[in-house]
């Protein structure tokens, strides 16, 4: 594969990586050591290897709106989306990794209170989950214990002050250019960085009313989600300046 050095950042000579399914792709997240991807169409979950691209496990969606946002915990044992609609749920994965099911949700607010959510994760404990917009909104919930399997989903709650720490960098596009991932640190007055150029086939679907792209990274590898179910993986890796 092609190696392109752009202003401090070259892509990996890693091939790469493709799991494809039947539908569009509008979400998708990594597990906090990068191992597994969960991927969402518009009815299904899916997971897969991050190195392999190996099927694990495929779950039905209770609803169809296209998710916006998805993270997973630093356990790697929850999942938590927020839909196109602004309803933020949390999934719950079983020790056999064989099933998944919905334990916490939200009211519908979050995009009474941030416009366009662009990330969502949680806090190192896994107790907390922030969502943030472009111009760094953001909101956070608290996962109160765990309801027992007969007990109803459990509410998030909202929380203040915010973990202001835990707010991310990103890799993410210019508004109006698909072909072009950037790169840019969490400080506003730092400037973006192009990465890389993706051909046509790799580029991310955008899902929504207001067409957020398909994409989710995990340190330096970026995982894309295009229109046609193809599933891409990048590792990014930072060059050493002269």
């Amino acid at each position: 594969m092609w190696r392109r050095v752009v202003e401090g950042w070259t892509r990996s000579s890693r091939p790469w990586q493709k799991s494809t399914t039947a539908a569009r792709l509008s979400g998708i997240a990594f597990s906090a050591k990068g191992d597994t991807v969960v991927s969402y169409s518009a009815e299904r979950i899916h997971l897969d290897e991050g190195e392999s691209g190996r099927r694990i496990l495929t779950m039905d969606r209770h609803g169809n709106a296209p998710v916006s946002v998805v993270a997973f915990s630093h356990t790697d044992r929850h999942i938590a989306e927020v839909d196109e609609h602004g309803n933020l749920c949390v999934w719950v994965i079983n020790d056999a990794r064989d099933e998944m099911i919905v334990r916490y949700q939200s009211a519908p607010l979050l995009y009474a209170l941030l416009r366009s959510p662009l990330w969502l994760r949680f806090t190192p404990d896994s107790n907390h989950i922030l969502c943030g917009n472009d111009q760094w909104q953001t909101v956070e919930f608290r996962l109160p214990p765990e309801p027992s399997p007969s007990q109803d989903v459990a509410k998030l709650e909202q929380v203040w002050p915010l973990s202001k720490k835990h707010i991310p960098s990103h890799f993410g596009w210019k508004e109006g250019d698909d072909a072009w991932l950037w790169y840019q640190s969490k400080g506003r007055r730092e400037p973006r960085t192009h990465v890389c150029w993706l051909p046509g086939d790799r580029r991310p679907n955008a899902v929504g009313p207001e067409k957020e792209k398909v994409y989710a990274w995990s340190g330096n590898v970026v995982a894309i989600g295009a229109s046609n179910g193809t599933l891409t993986i990048l590792r990014v890796n930072k060059s050493k300046k002269e």
